[in-house]
């Protein structure tokens, strides 16, 4: 089974608000928090804030332990951080074999004031590989729409494929595809100039509806299968709304596939936030992960046509390539999720969250030998918020989890938000080789965006910063 690479910190549902590209907060279309495990689209951050946030690192302070696991890898752009363009608002990122990273980012047109397809390009070291599009930039806008990027995969011919949403004023939102040549220029032959729009029908079709493109990946025939969501509603000022989880299959010159699914579309009302993950194994077959908001996400299976099935069957000869935007997936279909838990200690004085892991089998059951207790990223249980925002497997199945924490009791915060990033062992108990004790702080002010492994147990972040004003985004790099 072959996952789109990548992890970002999930997919919101259909229909949510998703103009978000780095505007202030008072703005009508401003960023907003979801869900746990929801994409944070709206980001950059100036690398001028790369030496107050490598000081404030749990155990970065001592220079003998500037190289240590859990700390900002110095060889990384400025002190382990890379900046981001302004106008773009870094989301999943891609690590390549050639050690150069692909960065999914929205961007902002600062004419129309809408948003745009993005990626970049980034040297090992953290710095712009200008030999990629305009600057190590490449940029794919759709007319009259404001659109917003959300899969990225990258062919064995090196063209790079995005899929997203657009949002016509007046018209709701559709599926959009883009694909990029290797060095960042559009190409030309998918569909209308690089570019390809498409609607997925509803099985409520007397009612108006939104399409949201989650996740993406090409077959090994060169056809491009897009997973998603669409959301329809009686009234969606009161949320009276129908989600439905949506598969689109489209030829390599961007056309239908009419021979999959019901002409092109395999469409479910499956009652979630849409597909947020899937591939296929070596016979065809097409395994989707849907996302529940706050639940446990649910597995399914389709035919190489595109028919759903009734059991799901992981191949037992051999392991799925994994993609995953959000949940940590491994390539044998178990996969982890990101929990807060309320803790009251005397000391708290209230109810506080820490974080948990849990790590589950393909049909839900829980991973024999898998247990996380409680966390807290500063290692003061009771004394902090703490939230999973993505996650991540490393190649020996130790599990990265990275989110946020502030300092407080009950409902609000009285300190400054951090970013908190803790790993597991393959049992579930916290590293000890890692950070303090298994965890580590940032000092930041906003969210998480995207976690990435690289080949070589580097964990990237993107993350943001935002004030009244803006928000600004950064990749960092931790040592593994």
């Amino acid at each position: 089974m072959h996952f789109e690479q990548g992890h970002a910190a999930g997919r919101r549902h259909t229909g949510e608000s998703r103009r978000s590209a780095a505007r202030p907060s008072g703005s009508s279309k401003a960023w907003q928090k979801g869900d746990r495990l929801r994409t944070r689209a709206s980001l950059r951050i100036l690398a001028a804030g790369a030496a107050a946030l490598a000081a404030t690192a749990i155990g970065a302070a001592a220079p003998a332990q500037a190289a240590s696991a859990g700390s900002l890898d110095p060889s990384f752009g400025t002190g382990g951080l890379a900046a981001v363009p302004a106008d773009f608002s870094a989301g999943t990122m891609l690590p390549q074999p050639d050690g150069t990273i692909l960065v999914l980012a929205t961007v902002t047109n600062t004419v129309t004031d809408g948003a745009e397809f993005g990626v970049l390009r980034y040297n090992a070291n953290g710095t712009l590989d200008t030999s990629f599009g305009t600057g190590g930039e490449a940029v794919a806008s759709f007319p009259g729409a404001t659109a917003e990027p959300a899969g990225i995969f990258v062919q064995s011919d090196g063209k790079i494929v995005v899929a997203g949403s657009e949002d016509i004023p007046n018209q709701g939102e559709n599926a959009a595809v883009v694909r990029f040549n290797a060095d960042g220029t559009l190409d030309t032959s998918l569909g209308s100039s690089g570019e390809v729009t498409t609607h997925f029908p509803s099985g409520n079709a007397n009612l108006p509806g939104n399409d949201t493109a989650n996740t993406v990946l090409v077959q090994a025939d060169g056809k491009i299968l897009i997973g998603g969501g669409l959301e329809t509603c009686v009234n969606p000022r009161n949320a009276q709304c129908i989600s439905e989880t949506a598969l689109a299959r489209l030829n390599p010159d961007g056309t239908l596939d009419t021979r999959f699914g019901s002409g092109g579309f395999a469409v479910q009302n499956a009652g979630s936030f849409g597909v947020i993950a899937m591939g296929e194994d070596s016979a065809g077959d097409i395994f989707v992960q849907n996302g529940i908001g706050g639940g446990q996400p649910t597995l399914g299976e389709y035919s190489p046509a595109g028919v759903p099935d009734s059991t799901v069957t992981f191949p037992s000869s051999s392991s799925i390539t994994v993609s995953s935007t959000g949940i940590g997936f491994q390539s044998n279909g178990t996969y982890a999720e990101g929990q807060s838990v309320k803790v009251t200690t005397r000391q708290s004085g209230g109810p506080t969250a820490a974080s948990v892991v849990v790590n589950s089998l393909p049909s839900g059951a829980p991973v024999a030998g898998f247990s996380n207790p409680p966390f807290d990223y500063a290692n003061e249980i009771g004394q902090g918020q703490n939230t999973i925002e993505a996650l991540a497997f490393q190649s020996n199945d130790d599990v990265v989890a990275a989110g946020v924490r502030c300092s407080g009791t009950g409902k609000f915060c009285t300190g400054s938000d951090e970013l908190g990033v803790a790993r597991l062992t393959a049992t579930g108990s916290l590293d000890s080789t890692f950070g303090a004790g298994g965890v580590t702080t940032f000092s930041f002010s906003s969210g998480l965006s995207a976690l990435a492994i690289q080949s070589d147990g580097d964990i990237l972040i993107a993350f943001q910063n935002c004030s009244s004003t803006s928000c600004e985004s950064s990749i960092a790099r931790v040592l593994g």
